[in-house]
């Protein structure tokens, strides 16, 4: 916890030093998008638990699923407070419960709690990388868990984690992360062969940037400071211009993906579908441009 502080004095301080500003931009853009969504706690937590236990995606929308799993949460939570209430004061009594065990306890359950509430502010922007911060807490936890529920067979908790860990690894190892990422790849193929010379942006642009030589403009202020006051003033459309971009490639798996683009804004835009390296996706074309002949 204290070498977490440390880290984020030292990151502030950088950013500070290198940009004038505390945050960095992506932490910057995050936290709108959470603020215009509404601060939840619930995407870390359902990150964490999808670690050690496989959630079917049902066929439903990501919001769906939230609210099933808010629900199934309350009753696990309930049914974990009432094993603690039960168990944990003959676990205290017990002689092998030393002191050291309960600042273990203690420091492991902060770390959990703070940055549950931490990562409540980017609650639209949630990664599953981002519960690499409290995996090994939440492995403590569990072991603390199981030693109270097998006082007289302490090998069952250590069959338990190494259950649940063979589990993270099946569930999670032997498929890939992110399907949709080839298609980016052949986006930003097709920008690099397709549309030289053109200006393009994106959201989400990491992989199509890398795949176009590094041709596209991001538009989602992840990587780009410079777009995050349009974002935020919902004028982005004054940034695509301003910047001549005549291309836009769309991006469904951001959560973000038309903040800053008012609805009345639909008349400048006309999406059109391309087919390349045998994959199919739209692309979004700006029809009125100013300065540019071809868009009139």
């Amino acid at each position: 916890m204290i070498g977490a502080l440390i880290g984020m004095v030292i990151i502030v301080f950088h950013n500070y030093y290198l940009t004038g500003e505390m945050l960095q931009s992506s932490a910057s853009i995050k936290y709108y998008w959470s603020l215009q969504e509404g601060h939840n706690p619930i995407p870390f937590i359902y990150q964490c638990v999808k670690l050690f236990v496989p959630i079917p995606r049902l066929g439903v929308d990501l919001a769906v699923r939230y609210y099933i799993f808010k629900i199934l949460m309350y009753i696990v939570a309930t049914i974990l407070l009432l094993i603690v209430f039960f168990y944990l004061p003959k676990f205290l009594k017990k002689e092998f419960f030393r002191k050291k065990d309960s600042i273990v306890l203690i420091i492991n359950s902060t770390i959990v709690i703070v940055y549950t509430l931490l990562y409540s502010f980017n609650s639209a922007g949630m990664q599953t990388w981002y519960t690499g911060t409290v995996i090994v807490s939440i492995g403590t936890l569990f072991f603390f868990l199981f030693r109270l529920l097998s006082i007289k067979y302490q090998w069952i908790r250590y069959v338990a984690l190494i259950g649940i860990f063979t589990n993270i690894s099946v569930c999670w190892f032997s498929k890939p992360f992110y399907s949709g990422q080839s298609l980016s790849k052949v986006k930003g193929q097709y920008v690099a062969s397709q549309l030289a010379g053109e200006n393009v942006g994106a959201w989400d642009a990491g992989i199509m940037g890398f795949y176009s030589g590094g041709r596209i403009i991001n538009l989602d202020g992840i990587v780009n400071s410079e777009v995050i006051p349009y974002i935020k003033g919902d004028s982005l459309p004054k940034y695509i211009f301003m910047k001549k971009i005549c291309y836009l490639l769309q991006s469904p798996q951001n959560k973000g993906l038309y903040y800053g683009i008012p609805k009345t804004a639909g008349e400048w835009f006309e999406e059109k579908e391309i087919f390349f390296n045998g994959e199919k996706f739209n692309i979004v074309f700006v029809k009125y441009l100013e300065g540019n002949s071809k868009n009139r």
